[in-house]
């Protein structure tokens, strides 16, 4: 583990390759979050709640949904009310969430609500606040958060009603739907303050922000920007334009 790594207050994954995050992360995961005091905040999106399925789970526990480019209101799960997450949503952002299309799903593959049940690893360890079906009317898990840990996984993509801007994708971009938006990223933020993680100086926190690296805008109508992280010869060939 990076010493960036343990200065973090939270960490947001959303799309890591598989492979590559089960070799460094699988076996060591727990243990590292039991060494750290207190736990970080962690929030998986999309593929990044499939993985925390999987690590917990120790195995593979995927389902294939047919749930890509699916714009959905959340069915609430029994007892939602009583989460970090809802405990205290106002009841404006509630009724977005629980009545209209404001939650953007984009994947192959969910844990189905019966094989979560399923297996103590996860339902021991995470509380189910939604779910949805895709397409095929197969029930998915579609937010969860963890029951002792500051630990939270969304399938839908709260990030993308104000940064996805593609015209062939089903986000939602009204008022409402970008209220949802900000709401989860204030509980983020929030969370990430009630940890006492911090880098040792401003220098060293400085060292590693992210504008440190190449920002390209990038006129695709997907992703307004984009970060080469370590990439001498990308930056090179990007200035020489």
């Amino acid at each position: 583990m990076t010493r960036a790594t343990i200065s973090l207050s939270g960490e947001l994954v959303l799309a890591w390759n598989f492979s590559l995050c089960s070799r460094q992360r699988n076996g060591t995961w727990q243990t590292q979050t039991q060494r750290i005091s207190p736990c970080p905040l962690l929030w998986g999106t999309c593929l990044g709640l499939e993985l925390l399925t999987v690590l917990t789970a120790k195995k593979w526990n995927l389902a294939n949904t047919d749930s890509e480019n699916l714009t959905l209101p959340l069915t609430l799960a029994a007892g939602y009310e009583d989460s970090r997450i809802f405990e205290n949503m106002p009841n404006n952002i509630l009724n977005y969430l629980r009545w209209e299309p404001v939650t953007q799903n984009n994947h192959q593959y969910s844990i189905l609500v019966k094989d979560f049940k399923a297996i103590s690893e996860l339902s021991n360890f995470y509380k189910i606040l939604a779910t949805n079906h895709g397409r095929d009317n197969l029930e998915f898990v579609s937010l969860m958060e963890a029951y002792h840990y500051p630990i939270y996984a969304s399938q839908w993509h709260p990030e993308k009603n104000v940064f996805k801007w593609s015209t062939g994708k089903a986000v939602n971009h009204d008022f409402h739907a970008i209220r949802v938006t900000q709401y989860m990223a204030n509980f983020f933020v929030n969370e990430a303050r009630k940890n006492n993680h911090h880098f040792d100086s401003p220098d060293e926190e400085a060292k590693e922000m992210i504008e440190n690296d190449l920002r390209v805008f990038i006129p695709d109508h997907e992703f307004s920007e984009e970060y080469y992280f370590n990439d001498t010869q990308t930056r090179s060939s990007l200035l020489a334009v």
